[in-house]
Parts: structure tokens; C-alpha cells; sequence
């Protein structure tokens, strides 16, 4: 063997090396621990004797024991023996000198205003979305007089009213109370949202924040990074945001998420049910009187003159209890169906998905909250359809009479064609709403507002609903047949399909149009319109829903 040549890769680095950097940074930190502590220990001791020195001249032997107290909590908070973790009004609060340095950071033209560029450049610094939608809605919380800009008295008292808030967010990462976050910090709270991620982004997200370069994130280092997240994401989704800011990939949602949407779709779909009941029964009625024609006017007419106003209204509570469920489901199944695919696909972090996978998505949502909720949208149709005298009572009630006359198979009555319905009209509906969100946001430049969703919710509803139409017509009929005396004229899906065609017409299968328009537009875009208006209140989904430039 040749002892003359070396090998001419370096030798490895020493496991200790590693050792030392992580005992160097948790050094560091506790170092910072304790001159905080003995901060605040001076500070307090000062303030007690202050009082002490006030109430000597009236009670010289209280005074004394107060001081005497006071020093021995001050030791034993030095020592260890009094748990000293901070609590939110326990953080020191922002004093102007931290305002006026974190305000300068941002304004780097030393202006005196914030303006658009300014918050451009600060949140493409921290990993934030840099876009003009982004932006807007920073400025909007920001600049409460509109001027276009803002000034170091908006941005302080936007950062004073909502001071707890972001100790509250720094706190609940900071679980040992030791005023920094260090990364083993970070990497617990984000597996505490159920979130997979390793030990290197907790270190990606340390190094985002740390502009001290001291392998820690402090205080005024993290409310650095809150000022620019929108009120609902620093209250409720900080540490998520942060670890998509840090890391190059989509990052999975939190365990809440899905609840939060299924929460916000049912809210929507109670209201915009309720507002659109009257067209929802009228419509019901003219696709369940085979060869007459009625119109929407005529059909309301009806309904008013035979049960009153009341009977507008009639199976709206059982429709609220089928709506309630059935669209929170949809909601929540069609975002983790996407969030999922967007985990699993091969185009990694661009955050986008195809039509095909929007389609795959939508109608799983169809599938499962038709599947789930079919019992009830049944007894809610003999109920709006069947005379009184042949079904009456409440949701249980008129259960149990189909049960008994019909058998328990008649609550699945019509399974089929609703799941087939359902599973075109959610796929459809949810993809036409993506894509006239994206043709919207390229033709205006700028994403639609809240009521501007909801309107292209409602049409992507209507040209969905002319797609389903002669579906819908089927199950009515097939659904209302044997009940009330009404004879069995249809054998299936199929024979129910041409025997309407061959004994009324292709149009029949179009029967109750308007009345449907009427309806699903207003009713899709008041779900749309809550629905967003509810997701940023509770801060659903990520920062990803922004464009990033």
C-alpha cells in the first residue's frame, strides 16, 4: 500500500461539532432567559420598595413585613423554586423606541409612511405572499383613515390593539416560558396542530426570524413577522403560516381545518336555505304534477291559497337539518380532497392542481354528503309533496310513517340517479367555480371580493343545474310514487327517463326550469358569499390562497 497519496475527500466532521453548536445555542438562550428574569426581578424590586417607602410613615411594621416578602419571592424566583412563566400581560409590553424601530425596518425609503413597495419588500423578506391582494388586505387593517398610506400612528395602534393577541401566538409556542423560541420550540408546536415536519424546518423556520443571528427568535422578532400576517392568520394560524413561509413545499393543514369548513358550509347553507324555501317548494310542486303545467307564479299562488304563508315555508326545518350537514360536508371533504391531492402530487410545491383533480375532488364532496344525508332530503320531499293527511309530523315522525308503510329501503329510494346527480353537480359546479374565479382574477387583475364569489358561484350553479336538470325530474318522481295514493308508474331510473320523454316530451325533463334558476342562483351565491365571508373570520386555509407575487 502507497503511504506517499492522501485521499483527496475531507475527512467527515466530528459528531461533537454538532454537539457543541446545539449546547452553544441552548446556552445562549438560557443566557437570555436569565438576564430577562433578572430584568424583571430589579424592575419589581424597585417598584415594591417604592411602595414600601410611601407607606412607612403610616404603617412602619407593614411596610417592613411587605419588603421582607418581596425580597424572599425575588430569591426565590432566582432560584427556581417559583415557577416564574410569563403569561401574555406578563411580556413586556412594546414601548415607542420598539414601535419606531420596528416601523423604520419596514420603511426602508425613511419616508415616514408605509407604502405599497415597503410591505412588498418586507413580507417577500419573511417568506409572505408579496401580491397585490396580500398587500391590499394589510393595508386595509393598517391604514384606518384610507390615505393611501401609513403612517407610524396607524401602524403603532394597529400593533397596540392587537399587542395580546401576538403574545398569545408567541406564547403558545413558547411553552417553557423562557421569552425565546428556539427551534426543538417550533418543532413541537407545529406537531401539536398534527402537522409532519422535521427537525431541518424547524431550523428553516428559525433561521426565517432570526435577525440577531443567535439561533433563537425573540419576542419583538416574532411580532415583527405578526405585524404582517392578516388579524385572522396571527390570531389563529401563526405557526402554520410560519413553517410555509420557511419551508419550499405545501405544507399539510392543521387538524381544525376540516372542522372550521365543515362549520362555515353548514352556517352558509342554513341561510341561503332558509332565504330561497318559498322557490324550493314551488319548484318541488311543478316537477311533481305530471302533464299539467304550472307556472312559478301560479304554483306560489297555490301554496298560499290552500296552507297559507306558512306553507312556503313547509319542510324548511327538515331541510334546514338536511342542508346543515350536507353542505358543511361538501365544503369540508371538497378542501381536504384538495389538500390532499395537492400533497400527493408530483408537481411537489406549486400549490396548483388540474381539472381533473378539481373534478375528482368535487365529487367526492357529492358522493359522501349524498350518501350521508339521502334519509333526510327523502322525508323532506314527501313532507313538501305528499298531502297532509297522508304524512304528518315531525322529521321523526314522518320517518317512521314511510318506514312503516313503505319499509326501510323507501328512505334510499331513488339512491342512484341522487348519487350520480350529485357526484356530475358537485365535480362540475365546484371546478366551473375555480375556473371563473381564475378567468376572473386574469381578466380584472385582481381576485374577486366576497360578493363578487358568490355571484360566479351562482352561475357556475345555474349552467351546472342545466346539465342535472332532467336528472332531478327523475328522482322527484321516482321518489313521490306509491306515497300519498299516487300510483307506480315507473319500474327505474331508465323507464322513468323515457316515459317522461315519450308521454310529455324531452321539455319535461326541463320542467320547473325558472323555478330552478330562480332558486340556485340566489341560493349557491349566498352559500359562496357566507362561506367566504365566514373562512376569514376563521382564517380557512393557508397563505396559499393568495398569490405569492
Amino acid at each position: 500500500m502507497a503511504y506517499d497519496t492522501l485521499p483527496s475527500h475531507s475527512p467527515p466532521v466530528p459528531r461533537w461539532c454538532d454537539h457543541f453548536n446545539e449546547a452553544r445555542r441552548k446556552f445562549r438562550a438560557a443566557t437570555i432567559n436569565c438576564a430577562s428574569k433578572l430584568e424583571e426581578c430589579v424592575r419589581v424590586q424597585q417598584e415594591r420598595n417604592k411602595a414600601v417607602e410611601k407607606g412607612r410613615r403610616r404603617n412602619p411594621w407593614l411596610a417592613s413585613a411587605s419588603l421582607a416578602l418581596g425580597e424572599l419571592s425575588v430569591l426565590a424566583s432566582k432560584s427556581g423554586l417559583i415557577n416564574d412563566r410569563k403569561s401574555a400581560h406578563q411580556l413586556p409590553k412594546i414601548t415607542e423606541e420598539e414601535l419606531r424601530r420596528q416601523f423604520d425596518r419596514v420603511d426602508t425609503n425613511n419616508t415616514g409612511q408605509l407604502e405599497r413597495r415597503d410591505i412588498q419588500n418586507a413580507c417577500a423578506s419573511l417568506g409572505l405572499p408579496s401580491s397585490d391582494d396580500y398587500v391590499s388586505e394589510l393595508m386595509m387593517q393598517y391604514d384606518a383613515r384610507q390615505a393611501g398610506a401609513v403612517s407610524f400612528h396607524d401602524f403603532s395602534a394597529y400593533v397596540r390593539t392587537q399587542e395580546q393577541q401576538m403574545q398569545r401566538a408567541f406564547l403558545a409556542i413558547d411553552k417553557d416560558g423562557t421569552g425565546v423560541i428556539t427551534a426543538e420550540g417550533a418543532l413541537y408546536a407545529v406537531h401539536s396542530l398534527g402537522i409532519d415536519a422535521k427537525e431541518k424546518d424547524a431550523v428553516q423556520m428559525i433561521k426565517l426570524l432570526d435577525a440577531s443571528s443567535d439561533g433563537v427568535v425573540s419576542y419583538a422578532e416574532f411580532r415583527m413577522y405578526l405585524c404582517l400576517l392578516p388579524r385572522a392568520h396571527m390570531r389563529q394560524n401563526s405557526t402554520w403560516n410560519w413553517l410555509g413561509s420557511a419551508v419550499d413545499r405545501v405544507v399539510m393543514a392543521p387538524r381544525t381545518q376540516p372542522l372550521k369548513q365543515l362549520f362555515a358550509g353548514s352556517v352558509s347553507g342554513a341561510v341561503s336555505k332558509t332565504l330561497t324555501a318559498p322557490l324550493e317548494r314551488a319548484r318541488m310542486m311543478m316537477q311533481a304534477t305530471p302533464g299539467e303545467s304550472v307556472s312559478v307564479r301560479r304554483a306560489l299562488t297555490r301554496i298560499m291559497r290552500e296552507e297559507g304563508a306558512a306553507g312556503l315555508f313547509r319542510g324548511n326545518v327538515v331541510s334546514l337539518v338536511k342542508i346543515i350537514p350536507a353542505s358543511g360536508l361538501q365544503f369540508a371533504v371538497f378542501e381536504s380532497g384538495k389538500d390532499f391531492l395537492m400533497l400527493r402530487s408530483s408537481r411537489g410545491g406549486s400549490g396548483d392542481l388540474s381539472t381533473g383533480e378539481r373534478l375528482l375532488a368535487g365529487s367526492a364532496a357529492g358522493f359522501v354528503s349524498t350518501f350521508v344525508c339521502y334519509p333526510l332530503d327523502t322525508i323532506k320531499t314527501q313532507m313538501s309533496v305528499v298531502s297532509s293527511s297522508a304524512v304528518s309530523g315531525n322529521l321523526s315522525s314522518v320517518g317512521r310513517q314511510i318506514i312503516r308503510q313503505q319499509g326501510a329501503l323507501a328512505l334510499y329510494k331513488g339512491l342512484v340517479p341522487t348519487l350520480v346527480t350529485d357526484i356530475i353537480g358537485n365535480g362540475v359546479g365546484f371546478t366551473l367555480y375555480d375556473t371563473f374565479n381564475s378567468q376572473f382574477r386574469k381578466r380584472v387583475g385582481r381576485k374577486p371580493q366576497p360578493a363578487e364569489k358568490g355571484l360566479l358561484g351562482g352561475l357556475a350553479a345555474c349552467c351546472c343545474m342545466t346539465i342535472t336538470m332532467p336528472l332531478e325530474v327523475v328522482i322527484t318522481r321516482m321518489r313521490i310514487q306509491g306515497s300519498g295514493g299516487r300510483p307506480i308508474l315507473y319500474k327505474n331510473t331508465a323507464d322513468c327517463l323515457v316515459r317522461i320523454s315519450r308521454t310529455e316530451g324531452v321539455t319535461a325533463l326541463w320542467k320547473g326550469a325558472s323555478a330552478t334558476y330562480g332558486k340556485v342562483f340566489p341560493q349557491i351565491a349566498i352559500v359562496y358569499f357566507i362561506f367566504e365571508l365566514v373562512s376569514r373570520e376563521l382564517a380557512i386555509k393557508d397563505l396559499q390562497k393568495y398569490d405569492l407575487k
